[in-house]
């Protein structure tokens, strides 16, 4: 006799191969869903520590903008320059007044 698993849409042999093939298919799935389910809360983890990235950028860039602003006020200008070609900040000088 032949035994026909719903859950796998496949023949077995005999009913132990049958509870067999369907506790191993439960398993993955199980295994699965916890991989995805810790992939999807460290992803989460990951997305906090940008946003507090991005706004501690935020505060510097309001502080820096304020200094600059300062400085200029008592000195009338400010002059800022850089031989380094590897130089990852873009001032944008219409942000900072």
């Amino acid at each position: 006799m032949r035994f026909y698993s719903d859950e796998l849409k496949q023949l077995f042999n005999s009913e132990k191969e049958l509870v067999e093939a369907e506790k191993a298919h439960a398993d993955a799935e199980k295994a699965k869903k916890l991989k995805e389910a810790q992939a999807t809360a460290e992803r989460k983890a990951d997305a906090a520590k940008v946003e507090k990235a991005f706004e501690n950028l935020g505060k510097a860039t309001e502080a820096y903008k304020a200094e600059l602003n300062r400085f200029v006020e008592k000195w009338g200008q400010y002059h800022y320059s850089t031989a380094d070609p590897n130089f990852k900040y873009f001032l944008n000088l219409w942000d900072l007044f």
